[in-house]
């Protein structure tokens, strides 16, 4: 299978763990042409100051913000915001359903 057809999905959890690492690994890996994914976003300790620094290509809402977009105003304002943000740094995002 080629690289460029396989996307690697990593929690947010684990890839703000140890960052340094993950962003060594994260690198090769994108260099080879695998697709990272930063998974269940926003359920995590998030750190943007360390998200920004690894090599991603797409950041993955997770569900529990979406499945509740239609009543709870909260939630809308979160995932407009977490769409504004894949957009400043210039990633794609992708809801969870």
């Amino acid at each position: 299978m080629l690289p460029k057809f396989v996307e690697l999905k990593v929690t947010e959890s684990t890839a703000l763990s140890d960052v340094e690492f993950m962003k060594r690994v994260l690198l090769q890996l994108r260099n080879i042409g695998v697709a990272i994914a930063i998974d269940d976003f926003g359920t995590g300790y998030s750190s943007l100051g360390a998200l920004h620094q690894l090599p991603i290509h797409r950041l993955k809402i997770d569900k529990s913000f979406v499945e509740k977009i239609e009543t709870n105003t909260d939630d809308v304002v979160i995932v407009q915001m977490m769409i504004e943000l894949t957009k400043q740094l210039k990633l794609d995002v992708i809801a969870g359903v």
